[in-house]
């Protein structure tokens, strides 16, 4: 059921994927590894009834800002690639490359 649901948000353009670069290589990347919501106000709505703290919410909401604004500079091809990638340090804090 959750596929179907995420695979709805998808086709429908509410979410979109980004690749993970593996040891923050341009040479290891894998596609598809996480997905954003394309609309900031339907993100924090979902994410304002998760019941998570408010501080994680933002958190969340900052990251998917970012991954917008670096999927607007892929498609005016400012940056290389189709979608852009993350890489999560030794701390597990996630880091946008800009793919090129």
């Amino acid at each position: 059921m959750t596929n179907g649901a995420i695979s709805w948000l998808y086709l429908s353009h509410q979410i979109g994927y980004c690749s993970m670069s593996v040891d923050c290589s341009n040479l290891n990347i894998v596609d598809n590894c996480r997905f954003y919501f394309n609309d900031l106000g339907v993100a924090s709505y979902f994410l304002n009834i998760t019941g998570e703290p408010r501080e994680t919410v933002e958190g969340v909401l900052c990251e998917n800002f970012v991954y917008l604004e670096l999927m607007e500079r892929v498609r005016s091809h400012e940056i290389a690639g189709q979608v852009p990638w993350f890489a999560i340090d030794k701390k597990g804090r996630i880091s946008f490359s800009l793919g090129n």
